[in-house]
C-alpha cells in the first residue's frame, strides 16, 4: 500500500512538472511583435506576458495568478466566461508603431480573437508585409483559425486574427 502511495505521489509530481513546463513554454511562445502567436493563450499566461513584455500588470491576470480555472458558462455565468486581461491602449504602439489599439476577445479562459486597429488606412499588402502574415489559404494553423483585413473605419484599417470560432450562448 505504501509503495502505491509513493508511486501515485511521484506520478503527481511528474504531471505537475509537465504542466509547469508547458505553462512556461507556452508563455515563451507568445512573442511581443508576433500577433499570430497570441491566439488561444490562456488568461494567466497572457496576463503574465503583458506584465513581462510590456510592463503592464493587470490587477487580476498577472504573473502571480496560479492555477487559474475558468468557471464561466456562456448561458449561466457569462461574465466569468468572457473574462480576461485588457490590452492597454498606451502599449499598442510597442507591438508595432502602425497600431492604434488592440482589443482582445476571451472565451472560457482562452484568447478567442485579437482585433487590431491601425492608425491609418493600409492596403492588404501593407498589412501582410508589416506583420509577416502567411497567405490566407495556409489556415487553419495550430493556434490561428483565420485572419481578415478590413476597412473598419473610414480613416483606418483593422486586422482580426481569430484563434477559434466564437462559442456563445446560441451555440
Amino acid at each position: 500500500m505504501q509503495r502505491k502511495v509513493h508511486f501515485l505521489f511521484l506520478i503527481g509530481l511528474v504531471l505537475c512538472a509537465r504542466n509547469t513546463n508547458s505553462v512556461a513554454s507556452t508563455l515563451s511562445n507568445i512573442k511581443k511583435s508576433d500577433l499570430l502567436s497570441w491566439p488561444r493563450s490562456n488568461v494567466a499566461q497572457f496576463g503574465c506576458f503583458l506584465e513581462k513584455s510590456f510592463g503592464h500588470r493587470d490587477e487580476r491576470f498577472n504573473c502571480s495568478l496560479k492555477e487559474y480555472v475558468n468557471s464561466g458558462d456562456p448561458l449561466k455565468n457569462t461574465v466569468a466566461y468572457y473574462e480576461g486581461p485588457i490590452f492597454p491602449k498606451d502599449k499598442a504602439s510597442a507591438v508595432n508603431s502602425l497600431i492604434e489599439s488592440i482589443d482582445l476577445s476571451w472565451e472560457h479562459g482562452e484568447l478567442q480573437a485579437v482585433n487590431v486597429d491601425f492608425k491609418r488606412k493600409m492596403t492588404e499588402k501593407e498589412v501582410i508585409a508589416a506583420f509577416k502574415l502567411p497567405k490566407r489559404y495556409n489556415y487553419p494553423r495550430k493556434n490561428v483559425m483565420s485572419y481578415s483585413i478590413q476597412q473598419c473605419r473610414q480613416e483606418a484599417t483593422c486586422l482580426v486574427i481569430q484563434g477559434f470560432d466564437h462559442i456563445g450562448s446560441g451555440d
